[in-house]
């Protein structure tokens, strides 16, 4: 087991084909996770670097950065072509080791050429991995919105506050958060087959959870399996259940709640673009920016629209009436 947990200690993501841009080009992205740092015997070892002979000094500039704990500067000397990244990282951090995380630019200099290598560190908790969060974030939250949409599609359908129209209209909600769930789910098992594809990737280490770089960028954790959940933890408070201290106003608070779950979905969906942004990952941001995002906006702003039409009519069951017969 120990064996199992070194070996996928380190993520590495290699050599993935980006559009350069002002975020810049990476050749790798290197999660770290575990003991990295530690350099443990049986640690997976990223090396940076090629196989070529002579004497080389190492210098290392991090810019992006997303901690404090990076050094303006680094410098190693040493006479291998190649150089573990974990001593790159030790020598960029000022006080933890392996603190210093961004976008690593690594000079390999000697009498006859430098040469550049760019690589992308982010920390154990995935907090600049689009991936990651767009799987845990959006697509978790649009599964638990589908049972909220149901409930509240109940609530509307029950003897004390029938009104028929109101409870379709979310019981359409509730089939649409299921569809952009499934098309997001799709589109992250293509873009793993993508990227196993490009590296070459046989079907059978696909499965395996000794690769990392397809395994961790979209598994959540090293053991813990798929990032796409098996039980999804409710928020109970979520369930609508309407003001009990009101006799009517009902529907306006539930088109307000359901108009604050939309906005917390693009809000999600805007930080994904943010860091799909930041690690180049032009297909993604497309992705989010037309396929997702134009939906959110045009229910958000219907679920307002009848929020505030509900407002200037009153709180009373006749206004309420008239508004379930022409919805």
């Amino acid at each position: 087991m120990k064996s199992v947990c070194a070996c996928l200690s380190v993520t590495l993501l290699a050599m993935i084909p980006v559009i350069a841009g002002e975020c810049g080009v990476y050749d790798r992205i290197v999660i770290q996770t575990g003991g990295f740092c530690a350099n443990d015997e049986g640690e997976a070892v990223i090396e940076i670097g090629d196989d070529e002979n002579g004497h080389y000094k190492w210098v290392v500039n991090v810019e992006d950065r997303t901690s404090p704990k990076c050094k303006d500067a680094a410098k190693l000397s040493s006479t291998d072509s190649k150089i573990h990244f974990y001593e790159l990282t030790r020598s960029a951090s000022k006080r933890s080791k392996c603190g210093c995380y961004g976008r690593y630019e690594i000079t390999r200099q000697s009498a006859n050429e430098n040469k550049t290598f760019t690589i992308l560190y982010l920390n154990q908790t995935r907090t600049n991995d689009p991936y990651h969060s767009f799987t845990t974030k959006v697509i978790q939250k649009l599964l638990k919105h589908q049972y909220y949409y149901l409930h509240m599609s109940h609530f509307f359908q029950s003897a004390d506050n029938y009104f028929p129209n109101v409870a379709k209209f979310f019981r359409g909600y509730v089939d649409r958060a299921l569809e952009m769930a499934e098309n997001g789910i799709k589109y992250t098992l293509a873009k793993k087959e993508t990227l196993a594809l490009m590296h070459g990737i046989s079907a059978e280490d696909r499965l395996t959870a000794s690769h990392y770089p397809m395994h961790d960028l979209f598994h959540n954790g090293r053991l813990s399996g798929s990032v796409f959940p098996s039980v999804l933890k409710m928020n109970q408070t979520n369930f609508f259940l309407g003001n009990k201290k009101m006799t009517s106003g009902f529907m306006e608070e539930a088109f307000g709640q359901a108009a604050h779950w939309e906005k917390v979905i693009m809000s999600e969906l805007v930080e994904v673009s943010r860091l799909a942004d930041g690690m180049c990952d032009t297909e993604l941001g497309e992705y989010i920016s037309a396929e997702m995002m134009p939906g959110q906006r045009v229910n958000i702003k219907l679920l307002e629209s009848h929020r505030q039409t509900l407002e200037q009519m009153g709180h009373n069951r006749v206004a309420e009436f008239l508004f379930d017969s022409q919805l």
